[in-house]
């Protein structure tokens, strides 16, 4: 888990998306299967 300075509320919108997409690719780089992803606006 890994939470944005001050939990300021930036994981939103095409930010989200591309968090979400940069986490999973380097995953698969890695050979890491993601058992559970949530993704929250400060976290």
């Amino acid at each position: 888990m890994w939470v944005t300075k001050y939990r300021y509320k930036v994981l939103q919108g095409p930010m989200r998306e591309r968090i979400r997409e940069i986490i999973r690719q380097s995953c698969d780089e890695m050979g890491v299967h993601i058992v559970r992803g949530v993704l929250a606006r400060d976290h």
